[in-house]
């Protein structure tokens, strides 16, 4: 667990955002005549992130405003994310990909909180 920001808002109190590679394409073919296969490299597309987190707020509306925070960043803008390891990533897309929890925002000790995951792209 750590701590993460995409596009300069945090991502909640405990956050966990493992990195994958997503594969580079590759396109073999084989033609009559010639003896073996030739390959074409088609070079890497990108990466993902699938983020867990905790947007935490004294009030339930302190949460909510969090959440419409990031969902305003699904606009196609490519923005800076730094992940829970200190590495930062430019232009990382949040494409839609967010799921909060099924029982939404939580009564906690002295606040709410409202778990989520998301999904992100980063496009190098």
């Amino acid at each position: 667990m750590g701590f993460a920001v995409y596009g300069g808002l945090a991502l909640g109190a405990a956050v966990s955002s493992p990195l994958v590679a997503v594969p580079r394409v590759v396109q073999v073919c084989a033609w009559s005549g010639y003896g073996g296969l030739a390959g074409l490299d088609g070079g890497g597309r990108g990466r993902s992130w699938l983020v867990t987190g905790v947007f935490v707020g004294a009030t339930v509306g302190d949460v909510l405003s969090q959440e419409a925070a990031l969902l305003s960043m699904a606009d196609g803008i490519g923005r800076v994310f730094l992940d829970t390891q200190g590495r930062s990533w430019p232009n990382v897309l949040l494409e839609g990909d967010y799921r909060p929890a099924a029982s939404g925002a939580l009564a906690v000790d002295g606040g709410w909180c409202l778990p989520f995951m998301l999904g992100l792209v980063g496009l190098v």
